[in-house]
């Protein structure tokens, strides 16, 4: 059990989580079937959206911190949808007021695809906009990046939870945010009802095992992943065998690199 516990550590697997696995497996007796076993345990356990938002579209939001990616997120699905329905089929809002150039970076990404980009300053604003689109198939609503303690929190729940506007939320986060603050962010950005999650910056997440953990914890299904900057190449659905796959890639890695240390280490030593 113990043994158990510490490989699926070594994955970044949250403690609780990894307890917890091994608790079911506790009559297991050998460690290699019993870590198999684990594995698709932690395999059915993530929860993988039934998304359909790139076939039929939709009126969305993506919420979340600051830093995540949310714009360049956007512009990813923009790009997906365009590359099957067509420019003319998308536009672009953003509500961020308070962060300098935020306009700017995602009208560039707008003359780039070819799609309208608008600016909603209140809840009033937004939904002149979105009616404005009435002959759009999607529309993507790019909200103000920030800490979730922020009390602005509030001014863009007011922005965007208007009764009579279908908007879905999308929780954006970052495969690179540690245990604890992953879970800050699920909690404080459950206001927004979120029906899934986006994780990005897996490239540069050292061990996205964490991530996984708080996803799996609070039972937020995963709809897209991002692994790079390349729009729209480095975005993909969601696949729980191949995220599990990568946790333990990421700890066999992690062992090696340790192993070099210790040997470093020694081979000092003996020179000294």
């Amino acid at each position: 059990r113990n043994e158990l516990i510490k490989r699926l550590t070594n994955m970044g697997v949250s403690k609780k989580l990894g307890t917890t696995l091994a608790d079911q497996l506790a009559n297991e007796t050998d460690t290699e079937l019993a870590f198999v076993k684990a594995q698709e345990m932690l395999v059915q356990a993530l929860p993988i959206a039934n998304d359909n938002l790139l076939e039929n579209g939709g009126i969305v939001a993506l919420v979340g911190p600051t830093g995540v990616g949310k714009t360049t997120t956007i512009a990813k699905l923009a790009a997906k949808f365009i590359l099957k329905h067509g420019s003319n089929q998308v536009a672009l809002i953003t509500t961020d007021n308070y962060r300098i150039g935020a306009h700017e970076q995602l009208n560039t990404y707008g003359r780039i695809l070819n799609v309208p980009v608008r600016v909603a300053s209140c809840a009033d604003d937004l939904s002149n906009i979105i009616n404005s689109f009435a002959n759009k198939r999607l529309i993507l609503i790019d909200t103000a990046g920030m800490c979730q303690r922020d009390m602005k929190l509030v001014e863009q729940i007011n922005t965007l939870q208007q009764n009579h506007l279908p908007i879905r939320s999308y929780l954006v986060m970052s495969a690179a945010t540690e245990y604890k603050a992953m879970k800050e962010v699920i909690k404080a950005f459950s206001v927004f009802d979120p029906q899934a999650a986006i994780l990005t910056k897996l490239d540069e997440a050292v061990m996205i095992g964490s991530a996984i953990s708080s996803v799996i914890e609070y039972n937020l299904p995963l709809s897209f992943i991002a692994d790079g900057q390349q729009v729209p190449e480095d975005f993909h659905n969601a696949d729980a065998h191949a995220l599990i796959r990568q946790c333990v890639v990421e700890a066999n890695a992690e062992d090696e690199l340790d192993d070099e240390s210790v040997y470093s280490s020694w081979e000092t030593q003996a020179y000294a």
